[in-house]
């Protein structure tokens, strides 16, 4: 198995009691079994990497890369999740003293084994992005009032579906802490003293930090139907916000877009 390892990847040095080392560690006194005496080059490979062979690694990558981004296109398109992808098990294969190429065990050839981790990989990463979506989508439907008055019928046709869209774009802009702040206080209709407890500040900070999440979505919103070309005034605006807004409704002071400092108080 060493001699294949040398035959394959001449530009790699592994020692040959490290190699029987690692060997051991995976298959004790037993022994490797026919299919992964088979595949000896690669246990050499995954070696060398582990060990921190730049050379090793440009070779693991070379070798497996390339149908491993297959299989993470598969499960989403989206070029920047492919990336992301490829960089966390890049990271995984290669970082630590727990890196998985150790763990690889000659079952089948290597190139295969990493599409698996690959693709186990990518299913996990697109699970958790559509849950947090979701998440947001559920915030983005508590921050939106829906219930309209005979009195805001003509304001409802008009800007409904405008604020809505840039509300929902604004929460996904959010830093992650601020969505969860937003999403404590009005989904899970957290007290200003429970947020303070959770982030372990004193309830005016969390307070602070409630209002100044909401000023900035407020502004999100109203740059985004600039963009999007709903242009509204000052006033036209706080009146679109306390009434789609719910959530939202506070105290919005002219050309600011964001609630009043002096406004903490009936946060709480």
């Amino acid at each position: 198995m060493h001699r294949d390892g040398e035959r394959k990847w001449p530009a790699l040095l592994v020692p040959f009691d490290l190699y029987l080392s690692h060997c051991k560690r995976l298959f004790g006194d037993v022994g490797p079994s026919p299919d992964a005496r088979a595949h000896g080059a690669d246990f050499y490979l995954c070696w060398a990497c582990a060990a921190g062979d730049p050379i090793a690694v440009r070779l693991f990558e070379d070798e497996t890369f390339a149908a491993a981004q297959g299989v993470v296109a598969r499960v989403h398109r989206e070029p920047e999740f492919v990336k992301e992808t490829l960089q966390e098990l890049r990271k995984r294969m290669f970082s630590g003293q727990n890196a998985k190429v150790l763990d690889y065990r000659g079952r089948g050839p290597l190139a295969a084994w990493v599409r698996v981790a690959a693709a186990r990989l990518a299913l996990d990463r697109h699970r958790a992005e559509r849950a947090r979506t979701q998440r947001d989508t559920d915030l983005g439907d508590s921050l939106f009032d829906q219930r309209f008055g005979p009195e805001s019928e003509l304001t409802r046709a008009r800007f409904y579906e405008p604020f809505r869209e840039a509300l929902d774009r604004a929460v996904l802009a959010l830093p992650l802490k601020d969505r969860n702040l937003l999403r404590m206080h009005v989904v899970g209709q957290c007290s200003i003293d429970q947020i303070g407890r959770a982030y372990h500040v004193h309830r005016a900070t969390a307070a602070r930090w409630l209002e100044q999440t909401r000023g900035h979505l407020l502004a999100t919103v109203r740059a985004e139907l600039n963009v999007r070309g709903t242009a509204l005034s000052d006033s036209e605006f706080r009146s679109v916000a306390r009434l789609v807004g719910g959530e939202l409704a506070v105290e919005i002071p002219p050309n600011s877009c964001g609630p009043k400092q002096s406004g903490a108080q009936s946060s709480n």
